[in-house]
């Protein structure tokens, strides 16, 4: 009874979704994850032809696995390895077996959304047909960059003096994408403006963001009397 270690699975079956969205196990909804013995239904009546028992046996409880990322990976999409644990039950044997996925992460996703690797969890063998489990992979994503997210929109603060948002400057940014962007600004700005630059933000399904720029103005604590009659004249 068993199978041995490696048992193939077939083709890798992987979908997305927030926790609880549309994409969420149909099992789940029916059945809550419940645990306890397989269900029993009787078809036809007592002491009439056609009387039988048939065993409905529970798709195996998914396998959680919680997956780290960074923003930066989030954006690009990335490769993973990830070591699992599964068992492989057959009436009373259950076997447990240790297996490493090589898994691509897709480009967009984002923080408390999941993975789901459809036919990759624990199996049960039911009379010679196998009811394969699912893993369910939660995502977590940290941040050690300048960037945040907001949908697939990539914002960027870039803190500047009073005369820079006066008199122009230029700067170097370095983008999640890997390359570095080299921005000349000659307009006033006032603070918490906000200066848009499509298709740099994250891509979804097809979908590209935008990168925001907002420029916080730092203001001076004080002024000389020169300063502020200087700053008279030339206002």
């Amino acid at each position: 009874g068993g199978f041995p270690p490696g048992f193939p699975f077939g083709g890798n079956n992987v979908h997305f979704s927030s926790s609880g969205g549309p994409g969420a196990n149909i099992f789940e909804m029916l059945f809550g994850n419940q645990g306890g013995g397989p269900n029993i239904e009787i078809h036809g009546m007592p002491g009439m032809p056609g009387m039988f028992f048939q065993r409905h046996i529970q798709k195996p409880q998914q396998i959680v696995k919680d997956i780290t990322i960074t923003l930066k990976q989030s954006y690009t999409g990335t490769p993973v390895q990830i070591e699992i644990e599964r068992w492989i039950q057959e009436g009373d044997i259950k076997i447990n077996e240790n297996e490493t996925l090589n898994i691509n992460i897709p480009q967009g996703i984002d923080k408390d959304e999941s993975i789901l690797l459809q036919g990759k969890g624990n199996i049960i063998n039911a009379g010679g047909k196998l009811i394969q489990g699912d893993i369910r992979l939660n995502i977590n994503i940290t941040n050690d960059t300048e960037f945040t997210r907001n949908g697939n929109d990539l914002y960027y603060k870039k803190k500047i003096t009073l005369k820079e948002a006066l008199c122009g400057f230029k700067f170097k940014m370095d983008h999640l994408n890997g390359n570095q962007i080299g921005l000349n600004v000659n307009v006033i700005l006032h603070n918490g403006v906000k200066q848009v630059i499509n298709n740099l933000g994250f891509t979804r399904e097809g979908a590209v963001g935008n990168l925001v720029l907002e420029f916080e103005v730092a203001f001076p604590e004080s002024l000389t009397p020169e300063q502020k009659e200087a700053l008279a004249n030339i206002l």
